[in-house]
This record gives C-alpha cells, sequence and structure tokens, in this order.
C-alpha cells in the first residue's frame, strides 16, 4: 500500500496527539504502576504507526521495505523525513500499488487488511 506526503504528515500529527496527553501537565509526569502499562502500550503503538506509515510512504518513493531501518538511525533520520515529508512520490504503478489519487482514511489505518 502506498500513501502520499499529506496522509503521512496526517498520520504524523495524529500520531504526537495520541501522545501529547500525557506530558502536557504542570509537573514533572510521575505514573503510578497501573499507568505505567498505559504509558509503554501508547508508546509502543505510536512506534508500530509510525514504522507502518514510514513504510507505506517508502512504497510510494518506490523503495524497499529495509529502507526503514535507516530512517530511525540518528541523523540519517532527519533526512529521510524531509523526503518522505516533501518528496513527491512515483507517479507510475510500482510493485506496490498504483500512484495515490485521492486521500483514503484507510491508508492511515496501520491494522488494515492490505498487505504493507
Amino acid at each position: 500500500m502506498r500513501i502520499s506526503r499529506s496522509e503521512f504528515l496526517l498520520g504524523q500529527v495524529l500520531g504526537i496527539l495520541i501522545l501529547l496527553p500525557m506530558f502536557v501537565s504542570d509537573r514533572e509526569p510521575t505514573f503510578t504502576d497501573s499507568q505505567s502499562v498505559w504509558v509503554v502500550a501508547a508508546f509502543t503503538f505510536y512506534i508500530y504507526w509510525q514504522v507502518i506509515l514510514t513504510i507505506r510512504r517508502l512504497h510510494d518513493l518506490n523503495k524497499s521495505t529495509w529502507h526503514v531501518i535507516l530512517a530511525f538511525l540518528p541523523l540519517i533520520t532527519y533526512y529521510y523525513t524531509f523526503i518522505l515529508l516533501f518528496i513527491r512520490g512515483k507517479d507510475a504503478p510500482n510493485s506496490w500499488g498504483n500512484k495515490v489519487e485521492h486521500f483514503d482514511w484507510r491508508a492511515i489505518n496501520p491494522f488494515s487488511s492490505d498487505r504493507l
């Protein structure tokens, strides 16, 4: 599955909004044991979501899934973020599907049944 730049950006913003309530406070964040479980679950979901979005965006650029490993290396992550946000995807169909013609909410769903 391929996603466009706007779908990737929306996925990034929604991911940040998921984590934001945990850290917007006047005091230092302290979590009880039960809250810590939810924090770990939220971070795990966030990381999973970001990996899926990155893979789908790389597919739009006709890049292999293995490129996602480079996106999480220090300093290289800034380069990849620039590429994923600003470089236009390929117009022609590629190994991962046809060109993204219109916005589709299912594209940013990390649990969609379409293959990565």
